[in-house]
């Protein structure tokens, strides 16, 4: 079996073009306003987001599959219970930092997307777990 092993996600130029705006729009308004009340809500709002951009992650630690991102979303899943990982695009809400992601099918009907920077890799190292998991790229 694997020791803990982490994947940091892909970080999709989507998203980083997201950030920049949320970044630049306040700031626009901080100078132009000179309001103080904008600013600390913008400097908590980026750093926020630069906090889940940084801190997205899965691992693989023993027979488990550890998906964090922020302080919201912390998912266990026992890697057993994978049957299917299929690429998808999707903008849907999940801990996944780009729109290239790979949704993981487990136990009957659950399913969490993920994007990991090496996904070759990590679909390697699950199969490694459970080689029956069916890939479909």
């Amino acid at each position: 079996l694997i020791k803990v092993k982490t994947y940091k996600s892909r970080i999709g130029i989507e998203f980083f073009v997201i950030f920049i705006l949320a970044f630049i729009v306040p700031l626009y308004f901080v100078i132009s306003e000179k309001d103080l009340g904008i600013l600390l809500g913008s400097i908590f709002g980026v750093g926020f987001v630069f906090y889940v951009f940084f801190t997205t992650a899965y691992y693989i630690d023993e027979g488990k599959l550890l998906v964090k991102s922020g302080i919201f979303i912390y998912e266990t899943i026992d890697i057993q219970s994978i049957h299917t990982i299929k690429a998808t695009k999707s903008y849907f809400r999940a801990p996944a930092i780009s729109p290239r992601r790979l949704a993981i099918h487990y136990n009957e009907k659950d399913i969490i997307l993920v994007s990991p920077r090496n996904e070759q890799e990590f679909k390697n190292d699950l199969k490694q777990v459970k080689p029956s998991i069916d890939i479909i790229v």
